[in-house]
C-alpha cells in the first residue's frame, strides 16, 4: 500500500497562529532600596512605586518604557508591611529630588527602556532575557516571571554601578544604599487574540 494524499483530501492547517500583540499600561511596579553602612540602623529600607510605564508585547518579544520622574516613595519597609508614617513630607521631597536630579538625572535621560524576549526554562519556568537602557548605557538584564491567575508577577535585580549610578552615600559612607536594587511587578495578563 502506498501512503500519500488523496485528491481533494482535507489537510489540517498546522501553521502557527499570529503571535499575540498587546500593550499594558496598568499594574504595579515597585522598586526596593536597601540600607547599608556602619550606621545603617539609623537609615531605612524603602519601597517606591513607578506610576507611568508602557509594556508592549508582540509574540515572545517584550518592549517596555518607564518614566523615571513618576517614581514616588511609598514608605519604609518593615517586614511584610510598608510604614508610611516614618518619613516626613520634607524627607519624601528630598528623597524624590535626589532620585530625579542626582541618581537618575531625569532631565538628561527622561526615559528608561527594556527590550527582551520570553524564554521557557527547564521545568517550564518563564523568564525574560533582554537589555536594559538606563542613563545612556545598555546592559543585559534577566527577569524572572510567574503567573498567578490573571496576573503576571516578575522580579529583577539591578546593580546600579553597572549603569553608572553611584549609590547614595552620606556621612562619609557611614550611611548608604546598597548597590543592588530590586524591581518587582504585577501586571494583568493581556487577553488572548480574539478576546474582547
Amino acid at each position: 500500500m502506498r501512503y500519500g494524499i488523496r485528491p481533494n483530501q482535507h489537510i489540517p492547517d498546522r501553521t502557527p497562529k499570529n503571535p499575540m500583540s498587546a500593550s499594558v499600561t496598568v499594574g504595579t511596579i515597585h522598586v526596593f532600596t536597601y540600607k547599608d553602612g556602619p550606621l545603617a540602623r539609623f537609615a531605612h529600607d524603602l519601597r517606591l512605586t513607578l506610576q507611568r510605564f508602557s509594556v508592549a508585547i508582540d509574540g515572545r518579544n517584550v518592549n517596555a518604557t518607564f518614566d523615571p520622574k513618576s517614581l514616588v516613595v511609598d514608605g519604609v519597609v518593615k517586614g511584610p508591611r510598608i510604614d508610611t508614617r516614618v518619613l516626613t513630607e520634607k524627607d519624601l521631597r528630598e528623597i524624590r529630588e535626589n532620585i530625579e536630579h542626582e541618581v537618575l538625572k531625569c532631565r538628561t535621560f527622561p526615559e528608561i527602556a527594556y527590550s527582551g524576549r520570553l524564554v521557557v526554562n527547564p521545568g517550564g519556568r518563564l523568564s525574560l532575557k533582554g537589555t536594559l537602557s538606563l542613563l545612556g548605557r545598555q546592559g543585559p538584564l534577566g527577569v524572572s516571571l510567574s503567573r498567578s491567575g490573571e496576573t503576571v508577577k516578575g522580579e529583577a535585580s539591578v546593580m546600579q554601578t553597572r549603569w553608572g549610578i553611584q549609590p547614595f552615600s552620606a556621612l562619609l559612607g557611614a550611611i548608604k544604599i546598597k548597590n543592588v536594587v530590586d524591581v518587582r511587578f504585577e501586571l494583568p495578563v493581556p487577553p488572548s487574540e480574539g478576546e474582547p
